[in-house]
Parts: structure tokens; sequence; C-alpha cells
């Protein structure tokens, strides 16, 4: 996948990170995730950020 397209979301209950696995994936573990993909793949979460507020440009108010 282009880093360009790469961004993340909450909307998968039973995929918990694997430190949570059995758990009811929650919101705030996108920061795990986030953190996973950075690792893994040396993509900058500033470059997931844009692309997720370019696919979600309502979520840019939570921010501010």
């Amino acid at each position: 996948t282009p880093k360009d397209r790469i961004l993340l979301e909450t909307d998968a209950p039973f995929l918990a990170p694997l430190d949570k696995k059995g758990a009811i994936c929650q919101p705030h573990f996108i920061t795990q995730t986030g953190k996973f993909l950075q690792d893994t793949y040396q993509i900058d979460l500033a470059i997931i950020l844009s692309n997720t507020l370019r696919v979600f440009p309502e979520f840019q108010k939570v921010l501010e």
C-alpha cells in the first residue's frame, strides 16, 4: 500500500492489538496501532494523520 493511502480507523472490535488479545478493541488502542506502523514500516505518523484527515476531514475539529 502506498504511504499516502495508509490511515487508521477504530471500527474493528475483535481485532485488538496483540498485547490486548481477547479484549474488545477500544478507540484509544489506535495509538498502539500507529506506533506499530511507525516502527515496522518506518511511516511518519504525521503522514498517517494527514491521510486520515484527507478521507475524514470532519476529524480536524477534534484536533483543534
